[in-house]
């Protein structure tokens, strides 16, 4: 059982799949509908502060696995290697070449295609449900269920703009400003982090002072409107590492915590998931 249909939810079951287990995904709400649909899907692992070497190695394993992860898909996935340009405060920039861009809501579809999902179905207590094996991936919800690693929600708010296709290729950073384009010319701009727990209200102050930091990074959007905005949560960890792994010898495993990384880090988790539960199923353990 895997609890939490979000885009690392979605890869743990398809990962477990593969095992030959038959998988059922509880959501509460809507299928990839909470960090996942809100995701702007930048893959990004040479500019991300990780806690520690271990998880910055395993993100840039992440990106040079993202093509083949995506090739495996059914379905249409907006994805490219764009590139990223980083402007630094003191007018330096750097390049990456290999960075890349997803669209995560397009990532959501295709995971859920083969996924044996049931909505509206809230896990509070896993002593409830009777299951060989059970993977909590809710994201920042997680934590939500009786005896699991804290989690909390970190809101961050995005906008959209529409642009010609083809306008912007490299995703553009500076700070904790961001800017990527997808495919079809859909332009955002990210992001903010708020602790103000699952308040899902939008502030007018922070969406300006987010429209006002696109247009400085990337000036063709100065004179736009924009066409969309929407906030998501991302899941934090006290330690700032991300919460993978069994708890103990039981049969949970936490697949949560990932923070600003969870849709570059969803199949390399659900790739770790998986062999842990194969070696403690094949009595390795």
């Amino acid at each position: 059982m895997v609890v939490g249909a979000g885009l690392v939810g979605l890869a743990v079951a398809r990962r477990l799949k593969g095992l030959g287990l038959s998988v059922k995904v509880l959501e509460k709400g809507r299928v990839g509908r909470e960090a996942s649909w809100a995701g702007a899907g930048m893959l990004a692992p040479h500019s991300e502060a990780f806690p520690n070497p271990y998880w910055a190695r395993l993100a840039r394993k992440a990106l040079g696995d993202y093509p083949a992860f995506v090739a495996g898909l059914p379905g249409s996935v907006d994805f490219r290697i764009s590139g990223a340009i980083e402007y630094a405060d003191d007018g330096a920039t750097r390049e990456f070449p290999d960075e890349a861009q997803v669209n995560p809501r397009d990532l959501v579809a295709a995971l859920a295609q083969d996924a044996d999902i049931e909505e509206g179905r809230e896990v509070r207590s896993l002593g409830d449900w009777n299951a060989r094996v059970v993977v909590v991936a809710a994201g920042a919800w997680s934590a939500g269920i009786s005896g699991l690693p804290e989690c909390f929600p970190v809101r961050g708010h995005l906008l959209a703009y529409e642009m010609p296709d083809g306008s912007l290729t490299p995703t553009l950073r500076r700070g904790h400003t961001y800017i990527l384009q997808r495919s079809n010319g859909l332009t955002v701009v990210g992001s903010t982090e708020e602790l103000v727990g699952f308040d899902r209200t939008l502030d007018r102050a922070a969406l300006d002072d987010l429209r006002a930091r696109g247009e400085a990074l990337w000036p063709a959007l100065r004179g736009r409107t924009p066409v969309d905005a929407w906030c998501g949560f991302r899941p934090a960890t006290p330690s700032g590492v991300p919460e993978v792994g069994r708890i103990g010898s039981s049969n949970v495993w936490c697949a949560y915590g990932h923070f600003r990384n969870g849709i570059l880090l969803a199949d390399t988790t659900a790739e770790l998931i998986a062999t842990d539960v194969f070696s403690a199923l094949s009595g390795g353990c």
